[in-house]
């Protein structure tokens, strides 16, 4: 899952927000023509931003509580230190990894709305 976060959806959000901050009309068609792109969950409707920004929001929460609420295992640090600092290691490494992906699928998601409202605000 997380070479599939890192190595994915976080990096096709860079071209996304790349696309939509061009200035270049074409390319900024295709990034929201991408970031309005719906997904349906039985009645619950999303954009694959939305989507994406859930999706990462709950396994941030998962995340955050293995870095900062779970209690250090002082057995585990004694017993088999090395693999302990692995997995601490590991858990902030995603930790950070779901930091990055959420606010950059949040600003996409933003930044789209923004400069849908100032094209409708034009054509007035």
């Amino acid at each position: 899952m997380w070479s599939i976060i890192a190595f994915g959806i976080a990096p096709a959000g860079m071209v996304v927000w790349a696309l939509l901050m061009s200035g270049f009309k074409p390319l900024q068609n295709i990034s929201r023509a991408v970031l309005n792109v719906s997904i349906a969950i039985g009645t619950l409707k999303l954009t694959l931003p939305m989507f994406i920004a859930l999706f990462s929001l709950i396994v941030w929460v998962f995340e955050s509580y293995k870095v900062f609420g779970a209690s250090d295992d002082k057995l585990a640090q004694t017993v088999n230190p090395d693999r302990f600092h692995a997995s601490k290691w590991r858990s902030e490494r995603n930790w950070w990894i779901l930091n990055f992906n959420l606010v950059l699928w949040l600003t996409n998601w933003r930044v789209s709305h923004l400069f849908a409202a100032k094209e409708k605000d034009k054509t007035k």
